[in-house]
């Protein structure tokens, strides 16, 4: 736009009223905003200048204390991405409002960054120039987590600092090399501060601090020829820690929970048993709430109690549904189950039997739903196509993609993980994104209605 007042040093310059007249002043434009993406240029009521840049970045300058701020606009996927901003009103409170055609919506000013991490080849050299695909998330503290990588590393990562390194691990003599490494399934970073891993056969204690490691032998393990990629892909044992620190390893062929304090192994035996049904635990997830494992069977869920070790079925779609529908990821939510699937969400009442899907005719950005968390008030999930805050109450959806600052806007099913404090961390095929749910205010639509009083044609009622 030939228009926008910025000079070749990128400061951006307006009219300014001061001491008692008008005078030029300027702002920098700040690292990545190019004057020749900006458009849509607005003053509201209190002479703030606001703008667009590029694909629906939409900044905020404060002409009194000289601030500029990235804004999200909450109605930029409503639209098309077509870019929309015709009047920008501030109110009493400080809330923003954006009128439009489609009515007028209100957001606030806290801030809605998402923080980026492994977002290019450079943070993962070992990939060269592919992206890094983050495939499971653990806390190990408030400021540290864990990272699995594309192949068996394990990347210890600072969420202040962004700063991260590949956590050594020693198997012996030969174990040098992140290659050399013997494959994982999951990984958890129990109470008793070691982390563990599961291979087909071996259960792995490891000490972060020095890298040292020990194996238990799985009794009874039997997994599949890795020839046979097809049933190797449905063989997937998960590790779980469940409210009494005990360890559970779930596979298609059986349960068994592990004492840390003998370094003993026992055998679960429930009814109906993992292979009866024909139960996996690929997608299967720990409810802490209710101390139950849910795995996935052909039609719903298969659910492992923990307290009392024994096993039930949860049907919940039919055999058509069960024909074409995958389930990836659970959630027991405020009394109902939510089910990420290849459908779209899908909300099942155990008690009513009612089940409905959520798809992107109902504003989710993808009906391939990979991953999902809670807040006290809303869900947000993780797709094929970007982040999505969806509100159960009024079944409304916010949508963030590229242009809200994601860098991963495809998600994994196993990569997500709420941290102690309460921030939100989601892992795909380009990194790992971090945010606070509690900064995303979920936005107000106003419908405005009018009342016809009167026609008039040539000063003729």
């Amino acid at each position: 736009d030939s228009n926008v007042p910025v000079d070749h040093l990128g400061n951006f310059w307006y009219p300014s009223f001061q001491g008692g007249q008008f005078k030029l002043a300027s702002f920098k434009l700040p690292q990545g905003v190019d004057s020749t993406d900006i458009n849509r240029l607005s003053v509201d009521n209190k002479g703030n200048i606001w703008f667009y840049h590029k694909g629906g970045n939409l900044f905020h300058f404060n002409t009194k204390n000289q601030q500029l701020e990235k804004m999200i606009d909450p109605i930029f996927d409503r639209s098309n991405r077509v870019q929309i901003m015709y009047h920008i009103y501030v109110d009493q409170n400080g809330d923003f409002w954006n009128g439009h055609f489609f009515g007028a919506i209100c957001f606030k000013r806290k801030s809605s960054e998402f923080r980026n991490y492994f977002s290019n080849a450079d943070a993962y050299r070992e990939l060269e120039d592919r992206n890094f695909n983050a495939r499971e998330i653990v806390e190990l503290s408030p400021e540290e987590l864990l990272i699995k990588g594309n192949d068996n590393s394990i990347h210890r990562l600072n969420v202040k600092t962004g700063q991260s390194s590949v956590l050594k691990r020693n198997f012996g003599k030969n174990s040098s090399t992140v290659e050399s490494w013997p494959p994982f399934f999951s990984m958890l970073y129990g109470s008793g501060g070691y982390l563990w891993t599961n291979q087909s056969e071996n259960l792995v204690r490891t000490n972060v601090d020095n890298g040292n490691t020990r194996s238990f032998t799985i009794p009874d393990a039997n997994p599949p020829d890795i020839k046979d990629t097809d049933a190797f892909e449905r063989y997937w044992p998960k590790l779980f820690e469940d409210n009494s620190k005990t360890l559970w390893l779930c596979s298609n062929d059986g349960l068994s929970v592990f004492d840390r304090a003998t370094l003993t192994f026992e055998t679960v035996q429930v009814s109906p048993a993992p292979q009866e049904v024909a139960a996996e635990f690929k997608f299967a997830s720990y409810d802490p709430i209710n101390n139950v494992i849910n795995a996935t069977y052909s039609k719903g869920i298969y659910q492992i109690d923990c307290s009392n070790k024994t096993a039930k079925l949860i049907p919940i779609f039919s055999d058509q549904e069960a024909y074409d529908t995958m389930m990836v990821n659970s959630l027991f939510w405020n009394n109902v189950y939510w089910l990420c699937t290849n459908k779209g969400l899908v909300r099942f009442n155990p008690v009513t039997k009612e089940k409905r899907f959520f798809n992107r005719q109902d504003g989710l950005p993808s009906n391939v739903v990979y991953s999902i968390l809670a807040t006290d008030k809303h869900l947000w999930l993780g797709t094929q196509s970007g982040l999505c805050q969806f509100d159960p109450i009024s079944m409304r959806t916010v949508n963030y993609g590229e242009q809200h600052g994601l860098l991963n806007t495809s998600f994994n099913f196993w990569s997500k993980l709420k941290s102690t404090t309460g921030d939100f961390y989601l892992g795909g095929i380009n990194g790992v994104v971090g945010f606070n749910p509690d900064e995303f205010d979920f936005p107000k639509a106003t419908n405005s209605s009018f009342n016809l009083v009167g026609v008039s044609r040539f000063n003729r009622k």
